[in-house]
């Protein structure tokens, strides 16, 4: 069972790992005056022009990525909770890691 177990977490390791984009909290206008506590803020955050995050109140947000070697384009917008929104981010690029194969598991020799 616990042979299974293992095979089956590496099986699905590459469709299964996290990876988490963060940003600094948006407490501002672009005229430098603060945003009134009785506002909330969230974001939308876009992956390849895609939305993949809408109306995030943290400031992170974990996605998947399989593509192994390819080029992510990240953007994000401010939105407050009256509807006013920020013009998008410049676009953040990022490469996902090459994979690496796991170790064969399970080794033996036999006659």
């Amino acid at each position: 069972m616990k042979k299974l177990l293992a095979i089956t977490i590496l099986a699905l390791a590459p469709f299964i790992v996290g990876w988490t984009i963060s940003w600094d909290p948006v407490t501002m206008y672009t005229d430098n005056t603060l945003i009134e506590a009785t506002k909330t803020v969230t974001y939308d955050i876009r992956k390849d022009g895609v939305l993949i995050g809408n109306k995030v109140v943290e400031t992170s947000l974990v996605f998947t990525d399989i593509e192994h070697g390819s080029v992510r384009s990240f953007t994000a917008q401010t939105v407050l909770s009256t509807g006013e929104t920020s013009v998008e981010s410049p676009a953040y690029s990022w490469t996902v890691p090459l994979g690496v194969p796991g170790n064969p598991l399970n080794l033996r020799v036999a006659p």
